[in-house]
């Protein structure tokens, strides 16, 4: 989880450092970027600040933040907007202005702002569509179930069934007279280690177990299943005990040539796939306006996606994390086919049918087309054109529970987050963004504990590692975002918006608004983890000790940033230097390396960590460009990584850690 990445570290060698005693070699100290704890013997009480705590010892929480103290049940009440990531279409939102009337395209319009409604020609289908054959009638969309990335492919026998091998359907072999017909049929590999030693054929006379015969010669990776009957599909039993029915084709291979992934993929219609994924996504009952434009919006991510993957995959898209697809039916292998459920229906059949091979471009190509359950109330900015922040008052009308909610938030939750045995006495939420209800949402939150011997601390960290305790759907009263404020928080002094960086200047990060002198957190003289985090995250070598180095790195970045240039850590100054920041960017700066030598990995700084990060937010628009590794870049690398296991298994990395091949990958896949 996000909390237990944070602590992830390097170790640079033989450093010069900020150190009392010159040069020292050996491992540096531990980091963790996103939790800062202080006991009040280091902390410089200013003089004045909003909100009084001389009852706990501590100085009073800075301008802006809000103070609630821990209730006497333990448990804090919490009210919060949005689900997902807000970023493009709120799909609640759609549906509000679906059923007042609003159209099609005028929803698109609002959500998308920038992009063209577009109809693609029969001439690009095999470029926006690489599993389309040339003579193809429609275009074919290739999905990677998630669901099964075993070596082996199994599907029930139903009616029609045919075996897919060599580019055609061919009959299934009979079994010996007198065998009783297959329940099942399945592909298995011939060498687990090596998808291209090919598959077995093999067949099971009983609808469970792990008997299986095989029938017939090695046959080439890449064959499957085919549906020669339209009416009844191929049926696919999953390891985990259930069911998907897929419309025409499965077939086993591997994740692209060379590769020791095993994939499993179907070979959907498009506009099969868009009616499925539209009914999923957003609800068969909603108006039609709205499922037109949620079957626009799948529809222009999956191709969106394809031309990503598609060119050096096997697949274009998967079936669960990237769109929700779950087949034209489901079941589960105990309940057999008369217990299947059908995941087609007749309005988001004819949505996509209204908007057939409809897309959303920006440039001429496909845009990331992201949609979210809410986004409470104001969108956050996806990084293009077509994405900005901006209010959703459809959103904020919808009523919905997703979009507005409320939740609970027990303090014992937050006890890994304190100093060990500490007890928490106040929790303080503040830096918020301004936009939309409750203030905005924030960006800071400040712990406040006393340990079992009287010492109060007081613990900076963020929301993000405040929902990864206590959040929904696992915790049924959780928290369905990082929106949120605590029972009786009305923020005050608001910061405002962070400037919108012009395409050659970097803007300065934004601060949250100060009324009052801020608490200063770390000063020179000060050791710890939390100076090791200060040190990397201004590229100054990671001693733990704040010496004279370090006092005039944060100086200079302080004044660099419009801030009072004391040369001290304070609140505002924690907040800002930790709160992710955009940059310039267009293009890879000329700075960057062409060719990566070494690693990078948690706390990496500089150039190279920038071009990677502007890769990465072609495909995960809630990376910023930093020059810093943080938190975002690794959740994001890390996706990327299990999407694209060739780019990194073969220089030696480790998942989170970009190495040279990946890096290369990188580089000319995704030049921005």
């Amino acid at each position: 989880g996000p909390v237990e990445a944070l602590k992830m570290t390097t170790t640079p060698k033989h450093l010069k450092n900020d150190s009392p005693h010159g040069v020292r070699r050996g491992p540096a100290p531990r980091a963790a970027a996103a939790i800062l704890t202080v006991a009040v013997p280091l902390v410089l009480v200013s003089l004045t600040s909003s909100g009084a705590s001389a009852s706990t010892g501590l100085p009073p929480v800075p301008a802006g933040f809000v103070s609630t103290a821990t209730p006497a049940s333990g448990v804090f009440t919490v009210t919060g907007r949005a689900w997902g990531h807000r970023i493009g279409l709120s799909q609640v939102g759609a549906q509000y202005a679906g059923r007042t009337g609003v159209s099609t395209a005028a929803i698109l319009a609002h959500y998308y702002p920038s992009s063209v409604l577009t109809t693609v020609d029969r001439s690009r289908w095999t470029t926006l569509w690489p599993g389309t054959a040339s003579s193809a009638a429609a275009p074919v969309l290739r999905v990677r179930l998630e669901g099964n990335s075993a070596p082996t492919l199994t599907v029930t026998a139903t009616s029609g069934l045919a075996l897919w091998v060599g580019g055609r359907a061919v009959s299934l072999p009979r079994p010996p007279a007198a065998t009783p017909a297959p329940a099942r049929w399945r592909l298995a590999a011939a060498t687990v280690a090596r998808p291209g030693s090919g598959l077995y054929l093999q067949y099971s006379t009983a609808p469970t177990g792990t008997r299986w015969t095989t029938i017939g010669p090695v046959i080439r990776l890449g064959s499957g299943f085919v549906a020669t009957r339209s009416s009844s599909g191929v049926r696919v039993e999953l390891p985990n005990g259930t069911t998907r029915t897929e419309p025409s084709m499965v077939v086993l291979t591997s994740d692209h040539p060379g590769s020791t992934r095993w994939t499993t993929v179907s070979y959907v219609d498009l506009e099969t796939y868009v009616g499925v994924v539209t009914a999923a996504e957003i609800g068969p009952s909603s108006a039609p306006a709205t499922l037109g434009a949620q079957a626009i919006a799948a529809r222009t991510y999956a191709t969106r996606l394809s031309t990503i993957n598609g060119p050096t995959h096997s697949w274009d898209i998967c079936s669960t994390t990237c769109e929700y697809y779950a087949g034209t039916a489901t079941g589960t292998v105990a309940g057999g086919v008369a217990g299947d459920r059908s995941r087609v229906y007749a309005s988001s059949t004819a949505a996509a049918a209204a908007t057939v091979h409809q897309i959303l471009t920006y440039g001429g190509t496909p845009i990331l087309s992201m949609f979210a359950a809410a986004n409470g109330g104001y969108t956050v900015s996806g990084r293009a054109p077509y994405l900005p922040s901006r209010p959703d008052p459809w959103d904020s009308a919808s009523g919905s529970s997703s979009s507005s909610w409320p939740a609970t938030l027990p303090a014992s939750a937050l006890t890994p987050l304190l100093p060990a045995g500490d007890r928490l006495t106040s929790i303080a939420v503040g830096g918020r963004d301004g936009h939309g209800d409750l203030g905005g949402a924030p960006s800071a939150v400040l712990l406040d504990s006393v340990s079992p011997s009287g010492v109060p601390h007081r613990t900076a960290t963020t929301p993000a590692a405040i929902r990864a305790r206590w959040a929904w759907p696992t915790v049924p009263t959780g928290l369905r975002s990082t929106w949120f404020a605590l029972s009786g928080d009305v923020p005050v002094a608001a910061p405002p918006a962070a400037p919108t960086p012009t395409p050659a200047v970097a803007a300065p990060v934004a601060a949250p608004a100060v009324v009052a002198a801020p608490t200063v957190l770390l000063r020179r003289g000060n050791r710890g983890r939390s100076v090791v985090t200060v040190q990397r995250l201004l590229h100054v070598s990671p001693t733990g000790y704040y010496g004279p180095l370090t006092t005039a790195a944060v100086a200079a970045w302080q004044r660099a940033h419009h801030l009072p240039a004391t040369g001290a850590v304070d609140t505002v100054t924690w907040i800002a230097l930790t709160r992710p920041r955009a940059t310039a960017s267009a293009g890879v700066p000329a700075a960057s390396p062409r060719v990566l030598t070494g690693r990078l990995g948690w706390h990496s700084t500089g150039p190279a960590v920038a071009t990677v990060q502007r890769a990465l937010a072609t495909l995960y628009p809630a990376v910023r460009v930093t020059s810093v590794y943080d938190p975002a870049t690794r959740l994001a690398l890390g996706a990327y990584q299990r999407s694209h296991p060739w780019a990194w298994t073969r220089d030696g990395s480790r998942p989170g850690v970009v190495g040279r091949y990946l890096y290369a990958s990188l580089l000319t896949k995704y030049p921005r």
